[in-house]
């Protein structure tokens, strides 16, 4: 069974929850554009054209806003974090997300300890 687990992506107060199947982390992309205020349909289609993403996206029970199970696109954690800087948007959230990302990109491959 799936588990949800709280707390994934946290930006600006709101979460994404995410399940946990057999050691694999799955990410729902809905959730995601909604918080970062992309369009969801289009980004569904960029990953089904995306050689690698293509791949390894799956259907998963995942619990939705209104706590009911639901089949959702996901992702595994692995590739979540580099998907969402290939969005190309110019939404205020995304470029905000974005910005961080970077930020934290550079902080880890310098070496800065981040607090």
């Amino acid at each position: 069974m799936n588990k949800k687990i709280e707390k994934f992506l946290q930006f600006k107060g709101k979460s994404i929850c995410f399940t946990d199947q057999h050691g694999q982390y799955w990410i729902a992309i809905k959730p995601i554009c909604q918080m970062l205020n992309v369009d969801y349909n289009r980004q569904f289609i960029m990953i089904k054209k995306d050689p690698i993403l293509k791949e390894n996206f799956w259907l998963q029970s995942s619990i939705a806003a209104d706590n009911k199970i639901r089949l959702m696109v996901c992702l595994p954690e692995f590739f979540i974090y580099v998907w969402i800087l290939a969005i190309r948007s110019s939404s205020p959230e995304l470029l905000e997300y974005k910005k961080e990302c970077y930020r934290l990109i550079f902080e880890h491959f310098k070496g800065v300890t981040i607090p």
